[in-house]
């Protein structure tokens, strides 16, 4: 039967263990189901990896883990491409086109042309149209941005959007007729989805997801109305008591999704009563002793925030006129190796990093950890990758950036870039200079 049910818990709480826990046990009593996990593409492997090592049988048959495009895909696969509009371009084939509308319209653009040749421009460019078409936002309402840009007084911002908004409408009348947009994939599924008969068999889990762009929102509603339930995880503080949060609180977007997913359920289907998963020691933390980082998860960013006070030796909290002795007690937790929460401040990144290091090498010698159970989180990899690239190699850690590097920073690319430059400027003193700098060459043909 259609439902609608959320499952909610703050972080570590175990809603994705109790979602997966309860997929499989469903796809287990029904065989001849679907049942369709739906999680963000880098995902996908992670998440089948934990649901074949949940499952007793260590098979997932008839579950399977998908992206929004890939089940889209599936859709498609099943009822046909018809009504697409043609055939779906990736990012590579906008850039493509956008590079070739732009070249006819230099003329046109009055901001964004003397930057157009710049490297990566174009993917810039290519990013925000994707953006706007995934929030709904056609070229009349950047129109009417723009006019409000300029009542303003603001000549930039007015210069900007009527250059974009003449490439976006552009690039509509392009590819209409002829391709369809990969962001325009999930609104054309939504149609599809009522001829797939695939569909009315499944039942839809959603996890891992902060929340949706319109789009998303809008296949999720069609997979309501004929799939036999859609399952959905939030990241939600169970243990508030206000109905709503306001704008700048934690959990505001949350309380946006399980408001639009609850309004979009609405005359579709019902509402089931939700799984709400909370416990005084989240799972994350179960069979540890990790008391502040327990009580860093219930506190942080919150109003009624409470102040992790440190116990003294009789187990005792520290009460009223022992400041001294607290403080005392913090100087030496903080000086512990293993402590779980220490603090550096230092006056530029690179301390950090070499901070890190000395801290990561003492733990590996003296506390038996592996490099492998050590993660650094950043929030600026451009500043901080290659300082941990140089630092790390001084100190002999072995570590794996997570980060795209451009194809055209390659030596090998560079190289071959190069060769070509060099017969199609017939021997040019730059061409040849560039080709020598590419470092793949040898020393006898440098000579």
């Amino acid at each position: 039967k259609m439902a609608l049910k959320l499952w909610l818990g703050p972080s570590g709480s175990g809603k994705t263990h109790e979602l997966y826990a309860y997929a499989l046990r469903e796809a287990e009593k029904d065989p001849n189901g679907n049942y369709i996990v739906v999680v963000p593409e880098q995902f996908t492997l992670s998440t089948q990896l934990k649901l074949v090592s949940m499952s007793e049988k260590k098979g997932i048959l008839n579950v399977d883990v998908l992206s929004f495009a890939r089940l889209a895909y599936r859709v498609f696969e099943e009822v046909g491409f018809k009504d697409t509009g043609g055939m779906i371009i990736d990012d590579m084939g906008k850039n493509l086109i956008l590079r070739h509308l732009a070249g006819r319209m230099e003329e046109k653009l009055t901001h964004l042309s003397s930057n157009m040749k710049r490297l990566g421009y174009i993917t810039e460019v290519k990013s925000v149209i994707s953006e706007f078409m995934q929030y709904g936002i056609n070229p009349p309402m950047l129109n009417e941005l723009s006019g409000k840009a300029k009542e303003a007084g603001r000549g930039t911002l007015f210069s900007k959007l009527k250059d974009i908004e003449l490439l976006y409408r552009a690039f509509d009348e392009f590819i209409a007729g002829r391709y369809t947009s990969s962001e325009e994939l999930l609104s054309r599924a939504s149609h599809a989805v009522y001829e797939s008969g695939k569909i009315k068999k499944s039942v839809i889990f959603f996890d891992g997801f902060t929340g949706f762009t319109p789009v998303q929102y809008l296949f999720i509603k069609a997979l309501m109305e004929n799939s036999r339930g859609v399952h959905v995880s939030v990241l939600y503080d169970t243990r508030c008591d206000k109905d709503h949060s306001l704008e700048h609180e934690l959990f505001y977007l949350s309380d946006t999704t399980i408001a639009k997913l609850k309004k979009q359920a609405k005359g579709i289907c019902p509402v089931l009563e939700d799984e709400k998963i909370s416990d005084d020691i989240p799972k994350r933390f179960s069979g540890s002793s990790s008391h502040m980082l327990i009580h860093l998860e219930r506190n942080i960013f919150r109003e009624d925030s409470k102040t992790y006070v440190i116990k003294n030796s009789d187990n005792e909290p520290e009460g009223t006129g022992k400041a001294d002795k607290i403080t005392k007690d913090c100087e030496k937790a903080t000086s512990r190796v293993n402590e779980e929460i220490v603090v550096f401040s230092a006056l530029q990144p690179l301390d950090e990093v070499r901070n890190a290091a000395a801290r990561i090498r003492e733990l590996v010698k003296n506390e038996g950890m592996r490099y492998k159970e050590i993660g650094i989180v950043t929030g600026d990899h451009e500043c901080y990758f290659p300082l941990i690239e140089r630092i790390f190699s001084k100190y002999e850690i072995p570590f794996f950036l997570d980060s795209t590097r451009p194809v055209l920073l390659n030596p090998l690319i560079e190289f071959m870039r190069a060769a070509v430059d060099v017969i199609s400027e017939d021997y040019s003193y730059e061409a040849i200079f560039r080709y020598l700098r590419s470092s793949m060459t040898d020393n006898e043909t440098a000579d």
